[in-house]
């Protein structure tokens, strides 16, 4: 797998500003140059010539054989404070075989063993164990410092080859402090490499690999793979978020989505059939969008957010002309939205969103509801109430006592006459003819404002009667 070039060129790019590390001086996590190794360990394996893929068949912290002889109990870690410390694989540890505060992971890879350490007070570091060269072949070192990203690196390789058996080949890289030495066996069959003067590291890399047939890697393909191995773990987790142009929107309205983290747009993907940068006009609903990188990288973790789609309120009105002075009315019938709603009609002035839902008791005249349902949404349409009133209208001499009324109300008129009761929806509840007196009980009735219309010979005559 080679690397995803685009991320990392910009990860550099915005490096360059700050240093090779995330903070000036500080390494990239041990979270992230595992996750970059485990994603592309290959590209240091493709630069080892023959390479050959040993075996993980020792104890809990070595090689037994390896294959074809490599090891006779080799590949053993070890630190001034604790010898034999075990392989992880893939888990990162805290130990104080590392120091105090250390932690350290190895990875078991085909034809790459790789280990590293956050070291805390460890002044040696060294690989001990028997090579299968058993005498035969040679040994030899090469040192040498490299710059990366304006960081120097001292790099430390001891080699075993010309034996027959797969070449052993020990690096080992770490920030360049003067102090720093290394030491190493001159016997082909023992496995000693020690690194000394390490009081001031913290981080330290160790890799081996291996040749088939004793082959023998040369200082330039050596010093390529340190350089590879040093753009791979050098690059922090990269962050990419998640962002919504708005994260509570009504039915109808447009919604773009973008990430943030890397460069352009089409380095993100979206779930849900979603383009970055792109709106679009999702439907009543909610939805969790989840952002990743367009290469799938596993060294990127996702993000989401959480978008909630409103139904738009909608209804109709209805009115009821003034048959007397001040009984118009305008009735609200909601067809579409989410509760809770509120509402706000324009005959008291605007933005309070106090009002019932229907509007009893007006004169003649166009009157404007808002309503605003879950999420902000909003609904407006306006009605006229007309009119029937005369300039020669005659008043009625009739009472209605007590008004307000708990159950029973008393309407009187001289002679015969007709009433008519309207609800709070215009709907008719009471109908009926009487003579000088009648009761009228609304016991059962709901609270609210209802209006009592009053006919005596051709005249009509209204008025509001409240239920307790």
């Amino acid at each position: 797998m080679k690397h995803f070039y685009i991320l990392k060129f910009a990860f550099l790019t915005a490096l360059l500003f700050f240093g090779i590390y995330g903070v000036l001086g500080q390494a990239p996590s041990l979270e992230a140059v595992q996750c970059n190794i485990n994603e592309d360990y290959e590209d240091i394996t493709d630069l080892v010539p023959s390479m050959f893929v040993f075996s993980y068949d020792g104890g809990a912290g070595d090689i037994g054989d390896g294959g074809s002889d490599m090891y006779d109990g080799g590949n053993r870690l070890n630190t001034d404070i604790e010898t034999n410390i075990d392989y992880s694989d893939d888990v990162i540890t805290t130990t104080t075989g590392v120091g105090p505060t250390g932690r350290y992971f190895t990875r078991h890879l085909d034809g790459l063993f790789f280990f590293a350490g956050d070291l805390d007070g460890v002044t040696n570091f060294y690989i001990s164990g028997n090579n299968g060269a058993d005498g035969g072949g040679s040994v030899d070192e090469h040192v040498f410092t490299t710059t990366f990203d304006g960081v120097d690196y001292d790099v430390f390789v001891k080699r075993v080859y010309g034996a027959g058996d797969p070449s052993i080949n020990h690096m080992f890289i770490v920030e360049s402090d003067a102090a720093i030495s290394h030491t190493w066996a001159t016997s082909t069959d023992n496995d000693q490499h020690d690194l000394l003067g390490l009081s001031g590291s913290t981080r330290l890399y160790y890799l081996l690999y291996a040749s088939a047939s004793g082959g023998f890697i040369d200082n330039a393909t050596t010093e390529s793979i340190a350089n590879e191995v040093l753009s791979i773990v050098t690059v922090p987790l990269a962050t990419i978020e998640a962002n919504a142009s708005s994260v509570s929107l009504c039915e109808g309205e447009t919604l773009t989505l973008y990430g943030t983290g890397l460069s352009t747009p089409a380095d993100y993907t979206w779930n849900l059939a979603v383009t970055d940068s792109v709106e679009f006009i999702p439907t009543i609903g909610t939805y969790s969008y989840i952002i990743d990188d367009a290469t799938g990288s596993s060294c990127i973790e996702t993000d989401t957010v959480e978008v909630v789609v409103n139904a738009q309120p909608t209804g109709t009105l209805a009115t009821s002309d003034e048959l007397a002075a001040g009984t118009g009315a305008v009735y609200l019938t909601l067809t579409a939205g989410a509760f809770p709603m509120t509402f706000d009609w324009d005959n008291d002035g605007t933005g309070d969103f106090d009002d019932d839902q229907n509007l009893i008791g007006v004169s003649a005249g166009t009157y404007t509801v808002t309503v605003m349902a879950a999420g902000g949404c909003t609904f407006t349409e306006s009605a006229t109430v007309g009119s029937q009133l005369s300039t020669d209208e005659l008043s009625l001499n009739y009472s209605v006592y007590p008004n307000p009324v708990l159950d029973i109300t008393t309407l009187q008129l001289e002679g015969e006459f007709t009433f008519i009761l309207y609800d709070m929806l215009g709907k008719v509840v009471v109908q009926n003819t009487a003579f000088n007196q009648t009761n009228i009980d609304l016991s059962s009735f709901e609270s609210g404002t209802y209006l009592l219309s009053v006919e005596q010979n051709g005249v009509v005559n209204t008025v509001k009667l409240m239920k307790k």
